[in-house]
């Protein structure tokens, strides 16, 4: 009785794992990517109706542009940007600065429109590296913070910085033949700009 009894519980366990395969494939096998827009460094890049989470934290009427990037280590950024700075605030080998011009073609301020630069990752064929608050901060020290909102028909200039390790990138050469963009949507358009 006993080992019928265990007999049932495999059997009943195999028809589950059996079970739940099939449906994972299934529903991965039936999922399409989002279609996918590259822009080029310097092209004007709209945000629109896509978003990088969710649908609530669209940025119609927004734009970006990017206008080149620049490769620091640690003391050069430091010794750029924040020669105050205590050492131990930045801790990464390596910084990207991207710098990018943003426009507000004509959307009023309200809660829900504005820019959150920690939604742009910079990402790479084997990387998403989201921006360093800090740093980008120290790059830019009359800005409010890391999210923000401009006028109606307004734009600025803004230095987005990502942190980059020595265990990731052994050398300023290897990040400087790596294909960066920044990732300014994942649906139901998946858009990049590049960086350079």
């Amino acid at each position: 009785m006993l080992k019928n009894k265990k007999n049932f519980i495999y059997i009943i366990f195999a028809i589950v794992l059996v079970a739940y395969c099939i449906r994972f494939y299934a529903i991965n096998t039936s999922v399409t990517p989002p279609a996918e827009k590259v822009y080029k460094c310097g092209d004007i890049a709209p945000f629109g109706s896509d978003f990088i989470y969710s649908s609530e934290h669209k940025i119609e009427g927004y734009r970006i542009q990017t206008l080149g990037c620049k490769i620091y280590t640690r003391e050069e950024f430091i010794e750029k940007y924040r020669k105050d700075v205590e050492k131990d605030l930045l801790v990464y080998d390596y910084y990207i600065t991207a710098d990018v011009k943003i426009y507000n073609d004509n959307t009023v301020e309200n809660e829900k429109s504005g820019i959150s630069l920690l939604y742009m990752p910079l990402t790479s064929i084997n990387d998403n590296i989201m921006c360093d608050e800090d740093a980008t901060l120290f790059a830019n020290p009359t800005l409010p913070g890391v999210s923000f909102s401009l006028r109606p028909s307004s734009n600025m200039d803004v230095t987005i910085v990502y942190p980059l390790s020595k265990s990731n990138y052994k050398s300023v050469g290897k990040i400087d033949s790596t294909d960066f963009s920044i990732r300014i949507s994942n649906y139901p358009t998946r858009k990049l700009i590049k960086i350079k």
